[in-house]
């Protein structure tokens, strides 16, 4: 399952040598989000990144940075019209129900669907489905592959998340637990996020064996 990063909404100390450290651990997608950063703020933020990783980036404001530094493409908010969009693959989606993801899910790289559980980042945003809806909708719709878990994941949970149907999972709060964390700490806690979100095909044994879809459902081999 990949991993998408998302920051931290505020500018952070030392932020850009946290983002280094993880592209170096193989970090292959970042949303960078700051609703209240200037675009200079961005700009310089972008800039202490080696431009290797640029196209590992994802911007949710100030758009005309992406062709700038040639990053992977934008994020648009749930509220978003297509219409006025030019849609490509280089765009991402916020969506926060099943009905969004029918719609959007073939004009869009991927699409984020939240809250799956209750929000670490965000007070009193609590989960608004349960893994067996969104188990059910993927077995429904399986041509919908293309979608991001958002919303209160963390080590201790995404591990749930390996055989829903889900395409990868996006973390904010759990891996931004202190805005004065260390370098290591940031690293350590992201490849905790890695070895757990490994799907039961990686992680199966001989003894075991399992045979997974390309949409990271789960069928069980028969022993005969």
């Amino acid at each position: 399952m990949d991993i998408i990063v998302i920051t931290h909404p505020e500018l952070l100390p030392f932020e850009a040598e946290h983002l280094n450290a993880l592209f170096s651990k193989g970090l292959k997608r970042l949303h960078l989000r700051k609703p209240l950063a200037t675009k200079e703020e961005i700009r310089y933020l972008i800039a202490q990144i080696p431009a290797q990783y640029h196209a590992c980036i994802r911007v949710h404001q100030h758009y005309d940075l992406g062709n700038e530094f040639a990053l992977r493409g934008i994020h648009h908010k749930s509220t978003h019209d297509i219409n006025d969009a030019g849609i490509n693959k280089g765009y991402s989606r916020s969506c926060h129900s099943f009905e969004e993801l029918k719609r959007y899910h073939s004009n869009y790289e991927y699409l984020f669907l939240s809250p799956i559980f209750d929000s670490i980042s965000k007070d009193k945003y609590h989960s608004n489905f349960t893994l067996e809806q969104c188990h059910e909708f993927f077995l429904a719709h399986p041509e919908i592959n293309n979608i991001v878990a958002l919303g209160g994941i963390s080590a201790k949970n995404i591990s749930a998340l390996t055989t829903i149907g889900f395409s990868g999972a996006a973390v904010i709060g759990s891996i931004w637990k202190n805005k004065c964390q260390s370098i290591q700490d940031t690293v350590n806690y992201y490849e905790q996020l890695v070895q757990q979100s490994q799907t039961p095909l990686e992680r199966a044994s001989t003894n075991s064996p399992v045979i997974q879809t390309s949409n990271n459902r789960v069928i069980k081999k028969s022993s005969r």
